[in-house]
Order: structure tokens, then C-alpha cells, then sequence
């Protein structure tokens, strides 16, 4: 796809092509002069624009649709820490002649922060929520809307916003530094993978890159920094992980890029200070054609994604022109199930160099990461950076087929009927049960008269039910 036929603000000489097919898109506009995003000309697939970041998941609109429901389940869950908080203040109310002042002054900025956050999330995902104030937090909870397949939720990574934008200086100019230590000069073209708070991207644009394209999965970081790059401060609340002092607990922040850029960087753009083009992708199922980036850059991402090391070598090689150059920084530290997937930076650096790479130029420095000042809670790793240089084709580089495309037909295609596979029979067997159990709470009966009821039902007998029913009914109470 050529730059006229992609969006307004997301503008730039970048192809792309559809994550699902491959296939050519084009604009999809609601009048001759308003686009709205982006449409497969192959499979149809829509791709709507959000602001200045372009949704390109997989499956487009229906992936944003899952977005919103988490975003759903965000607002409904702080507005159950809203009212628990304020019951909390009721309850000390009632019980205590006098309330300690730091407890009620910690609570009172729980209740404020609670209540800010939600103002500040339907302002910044207002783009993602655009349909409706969406269901209740228990159907949510029913449908599992909240996790990916890796456990990440909307806000997995938001601490890392207040890292890269708030008071993570230290943290933010150590990984600038050590890309540049391994790969000095020029980047030219240049895609950060897994852009999360945008801080790397907007360092790479304000210096070395000619032009950035930052990709992440999560719409509340990536709207969050294409508005900060783009000039517009975005306000949040902080809750760090172990406030130091009770004014810790809820911070307001107002997120904003730094007020100059290095003299060094080249790159003023019409949308804003620096040219970067933000999208919304999976990045198992990217929107690229082969060859389209001088540079790769993937901070803190290789040992997180759902992808073996040798298809993530192989998928940015595939993204890079003959000589471009794959830079990697963060930790290492895979938890693949399989043991053989666990590997160590020596490991990773021999892979990489058999996936069609120059042997990796790499320096380890220790350093800080998430430290915020107001939590007890951050921590120190050796830290590496390294840089190769793409000077083959990658053994397994042809293209992958996507996610999408590996499904059976009947979840690509939502008109056709489900199939009753076995493994939805036990699911619907487990569901029934824990409906009845459920049922048998009635504010009266124990778990002894609980396990009875199940055993002269000829369910499982009451010495095996009842440590069951127990176990059960505590989880329910972790959830």
C-alpha cells in the first residue's frame, strides 16, 4: 500500500499490507474526505482508525471489540475498589471513637485516585469505548474477557507509562545508550516492536531513526503515547505496587514528553514534534511486507512473546532489508514450558546468528527497572543490548501463517455453526456443577450440609466433597 491510501495522521511512506492475508489495503472512508481507517481488498477485513494509531490486529475490528471488553471489565473493577474503599471509610466510621489518621488519610486518596482514574480512562480510551458503558463485572469475569493468552491485561504494562514519561529518566536514557553504544550512527527506517509506554520510540525519532513505527498490542498504552508525542498530555493515576507513605498510594500524573529535542535530530514532522507512526498489531501476525524496516528494535520483548526464539529471529529478519540491523535490549529471562526454549544470552546470541544474522555485537550492564521513587517495590537486573546485522535470508523466514489462518474454520467465520467438541461438553458439565453448588447457598447450610445434599444426589461422597467445596468456595473468595 502506498502513503496515499492510509489514514490522515498516520501518514507515512510505510507500507503495509493486511496482518491477516497479506493482502493490499486501502483507506475505508465514511465520506470522500473523512477515512475512519483501513480496508482488506482481498478479505475484507476492516481496520478501524483510532486517533493517530491504526488498529491492524488480526482479525481487526472483532480483535478491538475483545480490547473493549477488558476496557469494560477496568472500569467496572475500579469502581469495585471504589466502593470497597468506601465502605472501608463507613466501617471505620462506625467502629472507631477515633480513626487513625494516616489510615484514613490513605484511604481518603485511594477513594480519590479510584475516582480520577475512571474520569481519566474514559477520556484516553474514549476511542475504544465509543459504543456504550458495555455489561456487568461478573459477566465479564464469566466470558474471561480479561487476559490474553500470556496472563496481559489492559493495564499489565501502564507502570511502564509513568516509567517512560514521569520519573524514569535514569532507566529511559541507560536503554538509549546502549543501543547506541551497539549500534551508532544512522538507523534509518526503524520499527520498535513492542513499543509499550513510547518513550524508546520517541528517543529513536527525536535522534538516530529517519522515521519509527512503534507497534504494541495494548490500546491504552499506544494511545497514551501517540498523544503525549503528539503534543497532548494525557492524565492518569499512579498506584504504585508498595506506596512508600500514604500520599503514595494514588498519585495524579500528568504524562508529557520532554520539552526540547536534541539539537542532533532531524526529524520535525507536521503531526507533531517527532514522525512516528503508531499501530495497533499482534506482533505474531505483523502488517508488514518483507523488507520493510533498515532497523528492528525490540526492548524487553524476545523472552515475553508467545513465540519461540527462533521464529521471533526469523520474523525480524523477515522485516528487514538486506544490511538492516536488529537491536535487542532488555532482560533474559524465557519461561517457556518447554526447558529447551529457557535460553541463556549466550543461546540467543548463537540463534541468532544461525537465523541469518552476523554474530551479535552485545554489552551487559547492570541497571534499574520500574523503580519508582514512591514504592518499596523495584529492582535491579544485568541488563544487555545487542546489535546484528541481517546478511542471509533466515532458514524458516517465509512467511508464517497467522494465528487467524490456524483456526478451524467455525471461529474465522462466527456464521457457522459451532461444533460440539468434547472439550465443551466437559466445560458445560463443569459449569453445571458449579451452578448447582452455587444454588446450595443459601446463608444456611454449612459445608458438611453441603457435601451431604451432593452425596445423596450421588454426586461424589461427602468425605471427598467436602475439602472440594471448600477449596472451591476460597477461590471464589480470590477472585
Amino acid at each position: 500500500m502506498n502513503a496515499s491510501t492510509q489514514p490522515s495522521s498516520a501518514t507515512t511512506a510505510l507500507p503495509l499490507c493486511c496482518p491477516s492475508c497479506h493482502g493490499d489495503l486501502t483507506a475505508s472512508e465514511a465520506s470522500s474526505t473523512q477515512p475512519t481507517g483501513l480496508l482488506c481488498r482481498s478479505c475484507t477485513l476492516e481496520f478501524p482508525l483510532l486517533g493517530e494509531v491504526t488498529c491492524l490486529y488480526p482479525k481487526g475490528a472483532a480483535d478491538l471489540a475483545l480490547w473493549q471488553a477488558r476496557a469494560h471489565k477496568e472500569q467496572q473493577d475500579l469502581l469495585h475498589k471504589l466502593q470497597a474503599v468506601n465502605q472501608a471509610l463507613v466501617n471505620l466510621e462506625l467502629k472507631a471513637d477515633s480513626i487513625p489518621t494516616a489510615t484514613k488519610e490513605r484511604l481518603q486518596q485511594l477513594e480519590e485516585g479510584y475516582a480520577g482514574q475512571l474520569d481519566c480512562l474514559g477520556e484516553l480510551l474514549a476511542p475504544v469505548l465509543s459504543d456504550g458503558a458495555g455489561s456487568d463485572r461478573a459477566t465479564y469475569a464469566a466470558l474471561n474477557t480479561q487476559a490474553l493468552s500470556n496472563n496481559t491485561t489492559l493495564f499489565s504494562y501502564a507502570t511502564n507509562l509513568f516509567r517512560d514519561w514521569v520519573w524514569g529518566e535514569a532507566e529511559n536514557n541507560q536503554a538509549i545508550d546502549m543501543l547506541a553504544q551497539v549500534a551508532p550512527g544512522s538507523l534509518g527506517r526503524t520499527l520498535v516492536l513492542g513499543a509499550g509506554g513510547g518513550r524508546l520510540a520517541w528517543d529513536l525519532a527525536s535522534g538516530s531513526a529517519t522515521a519509527v513505527c512503534a507497534v504494541d498490542i495494548n490500546p491504552l498504552t499506544s494511545l497514551a503515547a501517540a498523544a503525549i508525542c503528539n503534543d497532548r498530555p494525557v492524565r492518569l493515576w499512579e498506584f504504585p505496587l508498595a506506596p512508600v507513605k500514604p500520599s503514595d498510594v494514588a498519585l495524579h500524573r500528568e504524562l508529557l514528553a520532554p520539552t526540547s529535542i536534541p539539537i542532533s535530530a532531524p526529524n520535525e514532522s507536521a503531526i507533531g514534534r517527532t514522525p512516528i507512526t503508531w499501530l495497533l498489531a499482534d506482533a505474531r501476525a505483523l502488517p508488514f511486507p518483507p523488507g520493510s524496516f533498515d532497523t528492528v528494535v525490540t526492548p524487553w520483548f524476545t523472552d515475553v512473546v508467545q513465540s519461540s526464539p527462533a521464529a521471533t529471529a526469523a520474523q525480524v529478519n523477515g522485516l528487514l532489508a538486506p544490511e538492516g540491523r536488529w537491536l535487542n535490549f532488555g532482560s533474559v529471562a524465557f519461561a517457556d514450558a518447554d526447558p529447551a526454549q529457557c535460553l541463556l544470552l549466550p543461546e540467543l546470541c548463537d540463534l541468532v546468528a544461525a537465523q541469518g544474522f552476523t554474530e551479535p555485537t552485545v554489552i551487559e550492564q547492570r541497571g534499574p527497572y520500574l523503580c519508582s521513587p514512591h514504592s518499596r517495590y523495584g529492582r535491579y537486573e544485568l541488563l544487555h543490548a545487542f546489535s546484528a546485522t541481517k546478511n542471509a535470508s533466515a532458514p524458516h523466514a517465509s512467511r508464517k501463517t497467522t494465528a487467524q489462518n490456524t483456526q478451524p474454520i467455525w471461529l474465522q467465520n462466527s456464521a457457522i455453526p459451532v461444533p460440539a467438541l468434547t472439550q465443551f461438553q466437559d466445560q458445560a458439565m463443569a459449569t453445571q456443577v458449579h451452578a448447582y453448588l452455587l444454588s446450595l447457598i443459601d446463608g444456611e447450610r454449612s459445608i458438611n450440609e453441603i457435601a451431604d445434599i451432593l452425596q445423596q444426589r450421588q454426586l461424589i461422597s461427602a468425605h471427598e466433597a467436602r475439602p472440594l467445596i471448600q477449596g472451591f468456595l476460597e477461590k471464589m473468595l480470590l477472585e
